[in-house]
């Protein structure tokens, strides 16, 4: 079964990508991503997938009892992958991306079992932000927090497209300061430079633009200066 579904692996798409259309077209699908919720009503269990694009319902049918017993040990944040055909859902959801839309399983692999989830990947659940900072990696899956994640980088990009544009270039100074060979006479590896060089890297231009990151400063260059 696991060989199979990563003899599939190229196929995978993304839980909120799947569509109305690949319903209508009967398309097999390969999906990865973490058990978000399990709903067990005995004949039918549904999994709600989650990965970076949206969630999505999968369906296990009884009548494949190996299928129905994988899915009966499912829990929370468990790391699936699962292969199946895409249909319409009996009953939708209009509030969701894919609540039309839902994966009738054919086979599955559990990747990575979550031992335990200290509370909830969701909105609207509470916890104590002592522990959220405890499980840092648990907290960064939450929607909220996913989001500010991807508004971050979508500011970063445009600030960096805009200045490379206009000429300048990204440098981050422990590059200038690569370690050398010189005071490291009897230590088991090279030493940093002085650091008087990092201090007059900004110097080669009045225009340079800097900020603390690191342990060293971002520069920023328009490309005129270093040449």
């Amino acid at each position: 079964m696991a060989a199979d579904v990563t003899r599939l692996l190229h196929r995978t798409v993304g839980c909120g990508e799947v569509t109305s259309a690949d319903a209508n077209a009967r398309r097999e699908v390969v999906l990865t991503g973490w058990v978000h919720r399990r709903r067990d009503l005995g004949q039918l269990i549904f999994v709600e997938l989650r990965d970076a694009t949206g969630r999505l319902q999968i369906v296990f049918d009884p009548d494949n009892q190996a299928l129905h017993a994988v899915a009966e040990k499912l829990h929370a944040e468990d790391v699936v992958g699962v292969r199946g055909v895409v249909v319409i859902r009996e009953s939708q959801n209009p509030q969701h991306q894919t609540g039309d839309v839902e994966v009738r399983v054919a086979e599955i692999v559990v990747h990575n079992p979550a031992t335990g989830v200290p509370f909830p990947v969701d909105d609207e659940a509470e916890a104590n932000e002592e522990l959220r900072l405890q499980h840092r990696y648990i907290d960064l899956r939450r929607p909220r927090l996913q989001r500010a994640i991807r508004l971050r980088h979508k500011l970063a990009a445009a600030a960096r497209t805009t200045l490379d544009a206009q000429g300048f270039v990204e440098i981050e100074t422990p590059i200038l300061t690569r370690s050398t060979p010189e005071g490291g006479a009897g230590l088991p590896r090279s030493q940093p430079g002085p650091p008087g060089t990092l201090l007059r890297a900004p110097a080669i231009s009045p225009a340079v633009q800097a900020a603390p990151h690191g342990r060293g400063v971002r520069a920023v260059l328009p490309v005129r200066a270093l040449l």
